[in-house]
């Protein structure tokens, strides 16, 4: 009996270790469509039996901090926790080296996580910022994210390593008292959707408006004119934008 239970130990632990080092990586349209786990014990004991698990959405669990048990599914490549208590996250998690999307929203973090700077291959971040100034310096190892969003944040510039994240696609920065945006947003030749709104700013620089790419912006409450705070969802549309904030440049001279 021993000598069974030894053996099927070590042919999970074989098929585990074949599975981690050849994991597939799905598009994101067949992500969408893969299984969805709800409860952590659900998706290790699959995972233990050699299923992968893909999607793990942990929300309103309650969790202060997250079970560890987590960074055993190497396949992870979407984790969602919106609406826990969380304060932290393991440092294992850096472990999941196929992680592509992690939403943290409605958590109580103070500070940011180190180890999500380590989850290098993320493509989508949502990470609150519970009235924080800064993002951490090591925040631009995250080369690949296309769709970051940041909201409740006390800015008290616009952060520079957001400018080294030139794959971003979709930039969010809300309810976070910008002030203003550098005409080095340039950076971000591929930046398709840019949405600011609830932030103080009173002009955008014409350097935004020269990425080729940009189709969405969102100025929607600041202390801009009333009437230009909108969401402007058209090139037709952002360079008009574009003119009338010159002209009131022009004006206020």
């Amino acid at each position: 009996m021993t000598i069974y239970i030894f053996l099927m130990l070590f042919t999970l632990g074989f098929s585990t270790i074949i599975m981690s080092q050849n994991v597939k990586l799905l598009k994101d349209e067949d992500l969408e469509n893969a299984m969805i786990y709800a409860t952590v014990e659900n998706a290790v004991k699959d995972y233990r039996e050699g299923k992968p698990v893909y999607r793990l959405v942990l929300s309103s669990k309650g969790y202060v901090h997250l079970p560890e048990e987590i960074c055993e599914i190497k396949t992870l490549q979407e984790l969602q926790l919106p609406w826990n208590e969380l304060v932290d996250l393991p440092g294992c998690l850096s472990e999941l080296k196929n992680l592509q999307k992690l939403n943290l929203v409605w958590n109580f973090f103070k500070y940011c996580p180190p180890v999500i700077c380590e989850l290098e291959n993320l493509k989508f971040l949502n990470l609150p910022g519970n009235g924080r100034k800064y993002l951490p310096a090591n925040f631009k190892n995250l080369k690949k994210i296309e769709h970051l969003i940041l909201t409740d944040y006390n800015f008290i510039e616009f952060p520079s390593v957001i400018l080294e994240m030139t794959n971003l696609k979709t930039l969010v920065i809300s309810d976070c008292k910008l002030k203003n945006i550098p005409d080095s947003i340039s950076n971000l030749k591929k930046l398709e959707s840019i949405y600011l709104k609830s932030n103080k700013l009173t002009d955008l620089p014409d350097e935004l408006f020269e990425i080729e790419t940009l189709t969405s912006i969102n100025i929607e409450v600041n202390k801009l004119p009333l009437k230009l705070c909108r969401e402007y969802s058209t090139k037709e549309d952002i360079e008009k934008l574009r003119n009338k904030l010159s002209e009131r440049r022009l004006k206020n001279k």
